[in-house]
This record gives structure tokens, C-alpha cells and sequence, in this order.
């Protein structure tokens, strides 16, 4: 059924905004992640809009529907009983196409008011959507993430995520993805999936090589809408990063230490056995040319010398034959 009421009229709004008590869409509405799909009554042509509400940041929603066909009608949304939404978001048109709400309440089902405005009239119809609002919930990372590691493992631990309702780690499930860092590039060394139903929060990581570095991040998935995924954690390393050796560099060295051991055993072997199975023959002394040699090669002149004033000048005459 459809009504039309202008404004002013006695017993009508007299402006779009109050006449979203009087007489509007009213829904429950469902809280998707990807979309909203809802089963709508088939006489209720004139609200007919899907809407998409995702909550986070547990206090905060954002809801977004399809403008109408009809460029006069202008939607708002409430909710139940009082609590209007302040930010709207607009198109090009000036057309409200979503809104954010500051604070979500904590009941599992929530009654929204949607009025569809055009002009001077209002248009209203009541539709019901029912759903478990804590089934589309985006979760916050879980909280307090810890990593303790021995020589060979490594025990991850952490805490339930803050959630709306402050669900208890019994309800979720969490996923585990952990990057081993080889030179500049990360490969992959684990994707789990821990099952809820359970209060343990750990995980036990059998695989460490403390000479590499790894990578973990960990994020929260409700057990009852498992295709619903929480945020990841920040990236938390793990790990020295100290690289092994290339391979080729230890047979180097290893093949480099061989020859230099080997040679050291060749010199040795030539220094001692050598001349213990070939000793050396001793040389003949020749006395002759030792007592024909001089004894003293290099004489000093200089030790002969006399000054000029020590000299004595000798006259030496020569006489002939006498006549």
C-alpha cells in the first residue's frame, strides 16, 4: 500500500525530516560484508532498496544503498527509535547514497527507518529484514600477539579481537600466515586456519631456522560466518635474518684451505725428510790457496799517510863515472 501526504497539510510533516516518524520504511536490516540481498515483499515497490552496512572498528558503521530512479526522491535513514544518521555521503546530484554512524549499538538485531522523500510528499512502506548482526561484523586483529622461540620452534599466542559484543575466543576461528624472507624475495611457509569451539589461542610453529627472518600476521574469523574475514594483524617479524653462506663460496674455501694445507705438507716434507735421506756432503779445505791468499785484500791507505810537515825531502844524487 501506498500513500502519498503533502507537507502542510493538517495532520501532515511539515517538512521532509519529520516525516520520518510518521510514516517510513521500516527494516531490519542486513549486515554484509560484500552486499546486501534481501527478500523484499513484492507490494512493496516503493521502498525497494537494497542497503549495505559493514561495521568496524566496533563502534562504527557504514551503510550505502541505490538512489532510486527518480531524481526528486531523497532517502534518510535512522535508528530505531531516534538516533538519525549526521553524515551523509552524496552523489553528484546532492542525493544521499550512504551515511556513517558513529556509534552501533550492541543488540543483535537493529531496526533502521529509511524515508524516501520526493519534494513536497513522503513515501512510506513497512518492511522487516531479520539477521544475526554479529554474523557480518568485520573484527578488529586479535589483540596482545606474542611470539617465543626455542632453537627449532616457535609458540605463537594472542588474545580475541575487541569485537561489539565482546565475543569470547570460544566463537572464533583464526587464521595464521606466515613469510619466510629468503634474500629479497618472501615465500610462504604457512596458511592454517585454527577451528573455534575452543579457548586455546596458539599456535605452534615446528619449523624455525633462527638464521632466517619470517613474517606473521594473524586475524580473526567468526565460526559462525566463516567466509566473513577479520583485518589482519600489523606484519611482526621473527627470526636473526642471518643468511646462510652460498654454496659455492664454502667450496671455495674449502678447496682453497685443501691447497694450502697441502703445500705446507710438501714444504715440510722438503725441509726435513729431504735432508735427512740426502744430507749435505762437507767441502775439502784447499790450505794452499788459503795461505796464498792475502790476508788482508783491502789495506786502508789512508792509515800510511804522513803530513807535509813530517815528510823529510832526501837529496839523492846521482853521480856518473868519474873521468
Amino acid at each position: 500500500m501506498k500513500e502519498e501526504r503533502k507537507l502542510g497539510e493538517s495532520g501532515g510533516p511539515s517538512s521532509p525530516r519529520d516525516s520520518l516518524l510518521s510514516g517510513l520504511c521500516w527494516a531490519v536490516l542486513l549486515w554484509a560484508v560484500g552486499g546486501l540481498t534481501s527478500a523484499q515483499s513484492d507490494n512493496n515497490e516503493g521502498c525497494e532498496i537494497p542497503i549495505t552496512c559493514r561495521v568496524y572498528n566496533v563502534t562504527f558503521m557504514n551503510c550505502t544503498w541505490d538512489i532510486a530512479e527518480d531524481k526528486d526522491i531523497q532517502h534518510y535513514l535512522y535508528i530505531e527509535p531516534s538516533q538519525e544518521c549526521l553524515t551523509y555521503t552524496t552523489d553528484i546530484q546532492g542525493r544521499n547514497v550512504g551515511c556513517h554512524f558513529d556509534n552501533v549499538p550492541k543488540e543483535q538485531k537493529i531496526y533502521f527507518l529509511m524515508a524516501s522523500v520526493r519534494n513536497e510528499t513522503a513515501e512510506w512502506m513497512n518492511r522487516t529484514f531479520t539477521e544475526m548482526m554479529d554474523e557480518y561484523e568485520i573484527f578488529n586483529p586479535p589483540r596482545n600477539i606474542t611470539v617465543n622461540c626455542s632453537e627449532s620452534n616457535c609458540l605463537i599466542s594472542w588474545h580475541e579481537p575487541e569485537s561489539r559484543r565482546a565475543l569470547q575466543a570460544y566463537y572464533f576461528g583464526f587464521e595464521i600466515s606466515i613469510l619466510k624472507k629468503v634474500g629479497n624475495s618472501s615465500e610462504k611457509v604457512v596458511t592454517s586456519t585454527e577451528s573455534g569451539h575452543q579457548t586455546e589461542t596458539f599456535y605452534n610453529y615446528n619449523s624455525y631456522d633462527r638464521r632466517f627472518k619470517y613474517i606473521l600476521r594473524v586475524r580473526a574469523v567468526y565460526d559462525r560466518s566463516p567466509l566473513v574475514k577479520g583485518i589482519w594483524s600489523d606484519p611482526i617479524e621473527f627470526g636473526s635474518g642471518e643468511q646462510p653462506g652460498s654454496p659455492w663460496l664454502v667450496w671455495v674455501l674449502v678447496v682453497f684451505g685443501s691447497l694450502v694445507f697441502a703445500l705446507g705438507i710438501i714444504c715440510l716434507w722438503k725441509s726435513l725428510v729431504l735432508k735427512r735421506l740426502f744430507p749435505r756432503v762437507p767441502q775439502i779445505k784447499d790450505k794452499i790457496s788459503d795461505f796464498a791468499q792475502p790476508q788482508n785484500s783491502h789495506i786502508i791507505w789512508e792509515e800510511f799517510k804522513q803530513s807535509p810537515e813530517q815528510c823529510e825531502v832526501e837529496l839523492i844524487r846521482s853521480q856518473g863515472p868519474k873521468a
